[in-house]
């Protein structure tokens, strides 16, 4: 009588834990990822000369209290440096963000870390404008 019992609970536990499914987690969208404040680290301007090579950067470190806050509206507040500023921006797939009317390139989208790049190659020397925010 024991093994019948304790073979109808082994049996209830193992059909028990198959019925428990989990739910399948859901990747997280480029929107959903950028929407959210972030802390400004830097920006860096990169002259490159018509070889290719960086022949100077300029290096604007952000200071406590810097942020950029992407909102669910398709407006970013911009606040660095002491300048605060709303303006518009757009999601092109998975790779590319217009901020104001500049259309930058998302190198790195992380749930801690978003840097993205501006490039200008119409005239030398040519320039690439690096952002590097966190959370």
């Amino acid at each position: 009588m024991k093994k019948i019992i304790l073979g109808l609970a082994l049996l209830g536990c193992m059909t028990a834990c198959n019925d428990d499914k989990e739910d399948p987690i859901t990747p997280l969208t480029t929107a959903q990822k950028i929407q959210n404040k972030w802390n400004f680290i830097s920006s860096n301007d990169n002259y490159i000369s018509s070889t290719g090579t960086i022949d100077s950067t300029d290096y604007f470190l952000g200071e406590g209290g810097d942020y950029i806050e992407f909102g669910t509206n398709n407006t970013y507040v911009f606040n660095v440096g002491g300048d605060n500023d709303t303006m518009p921006y757009k999601i092109l797939g998975d790779t590319k963000i217009i901020l104001a009317s500049d259309t930058f390139t998302i190198n790195t989208l992380t749930e801690k870390d978003f840097i993205f790049t501006y490039s200008d190659r119409t005239s030398t020397p040519f320039y690439d404008n690096v952002v590097t925010l966190k959370r």
